[in-house]
């Protein structure tokens, strides 16, 4: 899936937003909507809470411009991921950045 911006809309400058890392993002995202149907979650709850399960993180900071969006981020903390899916979702992420083990 190609990604085409304006000239003026400042995606367009983010290596995110380029091959080869788009494809990669992409896949990122399919794997946490196919986390958040199987978890009756939604992607951004399972995004958090994957975050949250990383060696090292204790804190997710989140943006949030309605009163929903914050409740329903919030509510990542009474979510519970599987080994499975954890593994499934690092995986796929492991492309984008280091994730470092408890050593």
């Amino acid at each position: 899936e190609a990604s085409v911006f304006k000239s003026n809309d400042r995606r367009s400058r983010y290596e995110n937003f380029k091959e080869p890392k788009l494809s990669q993002n992409l896949r990122v995202v399919k794997e946490l909507v196919r986390t958040a149907k199987q978890s009756h979650a939604t992607p951004s709850q399972v995004a958090i809470r994957w975050l949250l399960e990383q060696f090292g993180v204790g804190v997710a900071l989140f943006g949030a411009k309605t009163f929903e969006q914050v409740s329903e981020n919030v509510n990542a903390m009474n979510l519970r991921l599987s080994e499975k899916q954890l593994a499934n979702l690092t995986q796929v992420a492991c492309g984008q950045r280091m994730i470092r083990e408890a050593s």
